[in-house]
């Protein structure tokens, strides 16, 4: 997708498809730990874009989850890549 907004093209209807259907499966699925929480932010974030409605919503509610953990500067390599 992100190759796609590179160049320009349009992404493929159906790779979109597939991507929201993932991110409404995994927000429906149970959290067994924090960073399932995370990761549930960063997908309904790329879902519906909450970034452009509140500016940095995700992104404070990832480094509030993770802080009740105690990771301060929040490792992203186990949440999905924000798309905006």
């Amino acid at each position: 997708m992100s190759r796609a907004a590179a160049a320009g093209d349009d992404i493929d209807q159906a790779t979109a498809d597939a991507h929201a259907f993932a991110a409404v499966a995994l927000i429906g699925t149970p959290a067994t730990h924090v960073v399932q929480i995370g990761q549930k932010i960063r997908a309904a974030d790329n879902l519906v874009n909450l970034g452009q409605l509140y500016p940095n919503l995700a992104e404070i509610l990832l480094r509030d989850v993770l802080g009740l953990i105690g990771i301060t500067s929040g490792d992203d390599r186990l949440l999905p890549y924000p798309l905006h």
